[in-house]
């Protein structure tokens, strides 16, 4: 049976949590996910409202990477690698491709320090998933 993710949001700064719900059948869980690995596991074919709350939800995984680490140097690659694992949450997605290449490139090209860095993933999660819900990405 295909879980499908209904609703999900952010709660916190940047050292916070994802919140996530999911329906399998008849039955509906409230998930609350602290590393990105759990969210990958979690959604991984698992159905969503459209491709950009499934990009949406992948840029929160980074977040989640990037969480307790001020250190530019870390968060570079922490950003790097997460957006590589988050995008096999469905390797198909283009949407998922093409928004988190777009992050990929404005992390490389910025000058900012590692709690900017995280600050700008965290920015840019919400920025898609308001879209999501506004019917204006994908």
């Amino acid at each position: 049976m295909t879980a499908r993710i209904e609703t999900f949001h952010w709660e916190g700064g940047i050292e916070g949590h994802l919140h996530l719900a999911r329906v399998i059948g008849d039955r509906r869980e409230a998930l609350i996910f602290d590393r990105p690995g759990d969210v990958v596991a979690t959604c991984s074919g698992a159905s969503f409202p459209s491709e950009a709350h499934l990009a949406a939800v992948a840029v929160y995984g980074i977040a989640l990477a990037s969480r307790g680490i001020a250190a530019v140097t870390f968060v570079r690659p922490i950003v790097e690698k997460t957006a590589k694992f988050v995008a096999t949450i469905d390797p198909m997605s283009i949407v998922l491709y093409r928004e988190l290449g777009a992050l990929r490139a404005r992390i490389e090209g910025s000058d900012a320090d590692g709690a900017e860095l995280r600050e700008l993933v965290l920015a840019e999660a919400h920025r898609l998933r308001e879209a999501a819900e506004a019917g204006t990405v994908g």
